[in-house]
């Protein structure tokens, strides 16, 4: 071969590599700059009674997050103290916590996961109790939304009249069975609580259960904020 042809293969050869190495440097970098996608199952645990009530002005002073900016904490809403409940005489113990910052995490259902990046989600606290003494378990989740309207809106939708979707329980006993639940919109919050038998029997005449909800469903923490910012 001819010095001349060889040397410009060589250089061909050279400029294919170049442009190989730079278009896969140039997906890496893509990849590594593309936000992170959570999976949200389309489909999930659901309880076969709830309802939902809006913020009151108790919570005007967290009606927005730009007026409580700290972030929550584990420690701050889910103590270590058990959750004493005086109708059945339980005492809930903290099996479980967990915060997440992606709050797709936190939910099935792609019509609700994407409701609440609307929303301003930026963190999902779970906890979840139970007392296999007197065999009852709650879970509870508290999102931190940008305005009350929003927690409004969240707690309205997980509802029959949503599109689909609810918060998923940490795992344990709250989800299998009959369960009855309750969001609350307390200002920038949309709390939830989720209250069943762990053998998983009852029905929505169940007493004890409704006790349950206003025991799980009044977080102390954020009655807490609110107190603290109200003028």
């Amino acid at each position: 071969m001819p010095p001349i042809v060889f040397f410009g293969g060589a250089a061909g050869l050279a400029i294919l590599l170049a442009a190989v190495a730079f278009a896969v440097a140039g997906l890496t970098g893509s990849a590594r700059s593309a936000p992170r996608q959570s999976q949200v199952a389309d489909s999930g645990p659901t309880p076969q009674s709830y309802f939902d009530s809006p913020s009151t002005k108790v919570f005007t002073g967290i009606d927005r997050r730009s007026a409580d900016p700290a972030p929550l904490t584990l420690d701050e809403v889910f103590p270590a103290a058990p959750l004493a409940d005086g109708r059945t005489k339980s005492h809930l113990a903290l099996a479980g916590k967990r915060l997440d910052d992606h709050c797709d995490q936190a939910v099935w259902g792609q019509a609700l996961a994407a409701d609440l990046r609307k929303a301003g989600c930026t963190q999902a606290a779970r906890g979840l109790y139970t007392d296999p003494r007197t065999g009852y378990a709650a879970a509870i989740t508290i999102l931190n939304l940008d305005g009350a309207a929003s927690a409004n809106r969240i707690v309205h939708a997980l509802g029959p009249q949503g599109d689909g979707g609810f918060v998923l329980p940490l795992p344990g006993p709250v989800g299998t069975g009959f369960g009855m639940a309750r969001g609350l919109a307390m200002g920038h919050y949309a709390v939830i609580s989720w209250v069943q038998r762990i053998d998983g029997t009852g029905d929505e005449r169940n007493e004890a259960l409704l006790s349950l909800l206003v025991t799980t469903g009044n977080p102390p923490s954020v009655y807490g904020r609110a107190a603290a910012h109200t003028p």
